[in-house]
């Protein structure tokens, strides 16, 4: 399944005052802060901007803006806290003509909202080191000179973890340890990436495609839930788990996954390591595998088709299953 193109569409910001400047009695400009009252929006055009917030403000009440004529590195050094969200002003394009070349902070902790990126053609690195809680969504796309990206530090990224169209991201930092995509699940499609090890957590689902580079995959989740509507019925067809279209090799390693709310869909698998596997409730289809050996001791229903296509020279299975 892959995740709907509106995921990765312009959020909308809650409205809140745009902050201004003013000089002081000395002549140097005061930034607004704002307050746990008083939520302000700051408009970055260029270097000079980041670095009057980060010098006064250790919490930004309220969002950080790029603007369309944004130039040069955004380095938010100084700055701990952002109550709302890192994001872009205007419409889904709006970052098409930036000059954006770099978006970092080695003191920023925490964000309270999300972080949304997009369509910024020569932004080349996102460095966040020390960023520990993000409960919203962190989607970027259509970055085509992003590189790198370090969340190093992160321990929770909530609701969605999206990276697509990076075709030359080769450098993902995470920890092992990080939860994400807890609602929306985690997507991560046309990049460079030879290898993505981490994401703990019960993830709303799985979509990693279309990575030409991709030749090791290590998730640690324990399972995958389906998205809730709004009049709280489940979505069909989320919940599942795809990792597809990658390299022609792909070694997938899934030692913590119990059970999926949707179908699994594994393509190019030249290892594939399931030993916690009980429930599947949905389809699982295996294609194109090259693997010498499969052992999925504890599989022991599947709601749906059992298909496994390839060229192996052995398959061992240690399998009941229920009739759905």
């Amino acid at each position: 399944m892959e995740f709907p193109a509106a995921v990765f569409c312009r959020l909308v910001f809650q409205a809140h005052r745009y902050a201004g400047s003013k000089k002081t009695e000395a002549g140097a400009v005061a930034v607004d802060c704002g307050s746990s009252t008083n939520l302000t929006s700051h408009i970055l055009n260029n270097a000079t901007d980041a670095a009057a917030l980060g010098s006064q403000c250790p919490t930004i009440w309220g969002n950080v803006l790029l603007g369309p004529n944004t130039t040069g590195s955004i380095d938010l050094d100084g700055v701990e806290n952002i109550t709302g969200s890192i994001g872009v002003t205007g419409d889904y394009g709006s970052l098409l003509n930036t000059h954006i070349t770099s978006i970092e902070s080695s003191s920023l902790l925490q964000i309270g909202g999300y972080v949304d990126v997009h369509n910024a053609s020569m932004v080349q690195s996102i460095s966040l080191p020390k960023l520990e809680g993000l409960p919203s969504i962190f989607s970027l796309a259509l970055l085509p000179a992003l590189r790198r990206i370090d969340l190093s530090s992160l321990q929770n990224c909530g609701t969605f973890f999206g990276i697509h169209g990076a075709p030359v991201l080769d450098d993902l930092t995470i920890p092992t340890s990080v939860q994400a995509g807890s609602k929306y699940g985690v997507n991560i499609a046309y990049t460079n990436l030879k290898s993505i090890d981490g994401f703990t957590s019960s993830s709303g689902g799985v979509y990693i495609a279309e990575n030409p580079q991709l030749s090791i995959v290590n998730l640690q989740m324990t399972e995958t839930v389906m998205k809730v509507a709004a009049n709280g019925t489940y979505i069909d067809g989320s919940g599942s788990l795809t990792i597809q279209s990658n390299s022609p090799a792909v070694n997938i390693s899934l030692p913590n996954l119990a059970s999926t709310n949707g179908s699994i869909n594994l393509g190019n698998c030249s290892k594939l390591s399931m030993p916690s596997l009980s429930v599947v409730n949905g389809s699982l289809f295996i294609y194109n595998a090259s693997f010498s050996y499969l052992s999925l001791p504890n599989l022991s229903f599947i709601n749906g088709t059992l298909n496994i296509t390839g060229s192996f020279s052995g398959y061992a299975s240690r399998m009941s299953l229920s009739p759905a």
